[in-house]
Formats: structure tokens, C-alpha cells, sequence
């Protein structure tokens, strides 16, 4: 009788995990990966760029249209706390594309109990996982859908999962955040167990070859006129998708207000962002909370790494932060380091 009762528990335990892989469930967003043009603070010159756009998402309230506007990065994904996670994505693109989110298990596909990969015809992998396949004639196909059943509270990257040494680079990633606790009327929100915060700042850092996305955009990528991405040699860097000094605050916030400022690198070069005037208490990695907090000047992003810092400015004032690696975009209207910085001002 027990040995019954195990069997039909494991049976139902497996009948819901295909029937939620079959399903939407959670947090839903659609996604258009498409090519878009970036105009370059000269106003003249412009980089072929991929990227996503938000077609629509549901956060359980019922489904909302997005912008559709092709960006660099792409869509912030917030999952509320508590929630799962599933992106459809229409590919209008020329190469099939796909999604992945490092410091995650890899997503289903639907109706599927495992994830699977994309191989091609010599049996090498293409992708981490399966593919929404090339537009044909420039029409998209049908939208795939990505599930991921559980996602851990966090700041993380997502990037495509095809051909990502070219695809991210092109423009192809974004960020996913979720909180382990959502603020209500009396209480803060918390990032983590036991780490609040009043306000938010998501920082994502990048670079630009304009030579590689010239390679795609004339299909000559992976020609003897531009084989790989082995001399990546990037001219120009991001922050938030602008070539450029900072002209906006990437928040506001009060004195003695906790801002989380969430740092993402879709790039392929480290990143130091640094903080003038005030430390920074580290608090996560890669969504992994520290066990205790670790209080910083500087910070080190490297490639494909997320961390998640807490600012307490003592005073009104702008604190700037800067690039530490001092890059420096290659263009006369960009004078300095790419930067952003907080703007602290008394209610």
C-alpha cells in the first residue's frame, strides 16, 4: 500500500510539473528581438545594434501592452516577488536567438520537463538552449516561449544564449531583478532577506566594436575579413545604453534614504564602478546575498557579473559614479570616463 501511495504521489508530482511547463504561469513577458540602429553623440554616425523590444507583459493583474521600441539594453524583466517567470520571443531577426539568465537554471521550453540545446548539423552546440528560429524574408515566426519555474530573488543578466560571443555584443540583453520582499504602506521593500532599501538604481555597463557590428550588418562576420571575435577591440562604452557623460541622475533619493544600486556588465571588458564622496556597502553577487555586508569604495564588475551594492548618502549633493578602468569613448563630444551619478537632495 505505501509503495502505492509513493508511486501515485510521484506520478501527480510529475503530471504538475508538465502541466506548469505547459502553461504561462507568473511574471509574463513578450519580447521582439530586432535590429536597431544607435545614433552616436556625434548625431552622425550610427551602429548597426540588435536588441528587444516589450511587445507586452503580465504581472498577474492581466496582460499590458509595452512600447515595442527596439532598445539597447533591452526591458527591464521584474518579477514580483514570489512569482515564476516565462518570455515569449517573436525573432525578427536574420539568426535564430534565444534567452538565457546566468546564476539561473536554464529555462524550459514549452510542454518540455528538461531543457535541451541547440546543435547544428556536426553535432557542435549553437545554443544553451533552444532557439526562436531566423525571421524567413524578413517575417518573424511564431513566439517561443521561455519558462522558468522558479527564479531566485536578485539582480541578474539576460543575454541571448545563441551565439553569444556575437548576439550580446550586438545588443541582445537586458536585466531581471526580483525582490524578496515587496514594499508595502509601512515596510520598504527588501532585495534580500533582511536587506531593505528605499530606493533603486539599475546600472548596466557595455561596450561597442563598430567594426564586428559592421561585420554583421554586411555579412562578412566569421569571413577571412573579420573571422571572430578574437580581436574585439571595442571603441566606444555604455552606460544604460549612452555613449556619453552622464547628463541625468540615475536616481534621486533623500539623506540617509538606502539606495540599492544594482550594477549589471553585459560587456566583455571588467568594469569598476566607483562611488565619489560616500562608501558602499556590497550586499549580493551574481544574486547570492553575502552573509555580511562588505563596505567598499570601489567595485569590480567583471564580464557578465551582477552585483547589488547599498549607497547612504550622509548629505545633499551629487555623487558621481565612474568607471574605474577609465575607458573612454572615442568620439570628441564624449570628454571623460562614461559615468551616472546619484542626486541627493533634502524633502
Amino acid at each position: 500500500m505505501k509503495t502505492r501511495r509513493r508511486t501515485l504521489v510521484k506520478v501527480l508530482a510529475l503530471a504538475m510539473g508538465v502541466f506548469a511547463a505547459g502553461s504561462a504561469f507568473g511574471a509574463t513577458y513578450t519580447l521582439r528581438a530586432a535590429a536597431t540602429p544607435l545614433t552616436l553623440p556625434d548625431g552622425v554616425t550610427q551602429i548597426p545594434m540588435w536588441g528587444f523590444a516589450l511587445v507586452s507583459y503580465d504581472l498577474g493583474a492581466g496582460p499590458v501592452a509595452g512600447d515595442n521600441v527596439v532598445r539597447v539594453p533591452g526591458p527591464r524583466l521584474t518579477v514580483p516577488a514570489g512569482q515564476a517567470l516565462t518570455v515569449d520571443i517573436i525573432n525578427e531577426l536574420p539568426e535564430a536567438v534565444s534567452i538565457v539568465i546566468p546564476g539561473q537554471a536554464l529555462p524550459l521550453a514549452l510542454g518540455a520537463t528538461a531543457p535541451s540545446v541547440a546543435r547544428n548539423a556536426d553535432g557542435r552546440i549553437r545554443s544553451f538552449v533552444h532557439e526562436a528560429p531566423a525571421a524567413v524574408g524578413g517575417v518573424a515566426g511564431p513566439a517561443v516561449s521561455y519558462l522558468w519555474p522558479t527564479i531566485d530573488p536578485g539582480t541578474y543578466l539576460y543575454h541571448s544564449g545563441s551565439h553569444p560571443a556575437v548576439q550580446v555584443q550586438m545588443g541582445l540583453y537586458g536585466a531581471v531583478t526580483k525582490n524578496a520582499l515587496e514594499a508595502t504602506a509601512t515596510t520598504p521593500a527588501e532585495a534580500y532577506a533582511g536587506v531593505p532599501f528605499d530606493a533603486e538604481a539599475l546600472l548596466i555597463y557595455s561596450e561597442i566594436d563598430p567594426a564586428l557590428h559592421a561585420a554583421v550588418a554586411d555579412l562578412t562576420y566569421g569571413t577571412p575579413a573579420y573571422p571572430s571575435t578574437i580581436d574585439y577591440k571595442p571603441k566606444y562604452f555604455l552606460v544604460n545604453g549612452a555613449v556619453a557623460d552622464s547628463t541625468s541622475a540615475a536616481a534621486t533619493v533623500a539623506p540617509a534614504n538606502r539606495l540599492l544600486l544594482r550594477f549589471v556588465n553585459a560587456g566583455l571588458k571588467e568594469h569598476a564602478p566607483q562611488v565619489l564622496g560616500s562608501y558602499v556597502s556590497a550586499v549580493a553577487e551574481d544574486g547570492k546575498p553575502y552573509t555580511y555586508a562588505r563596505q567598499h569604495a570601489a567595485l569590480l564588475l567583471a564580464a557578465g557579473k551582477a552585483l547589488d551594492a547599498v549607497l547612504v548618502p550622509a548629505a545633499p549633493g551629487t555623487y558621481p559614479i565612474f568607471d574605474g578602468r577609465f575607458y573612454r569613448s572615442n568620439l570628441p563630444a564624449v570628454q571623460g570616463a562614461s559615468y551616472a551619478f546619484v542626486s541627493v537632495a533634502t524633502p
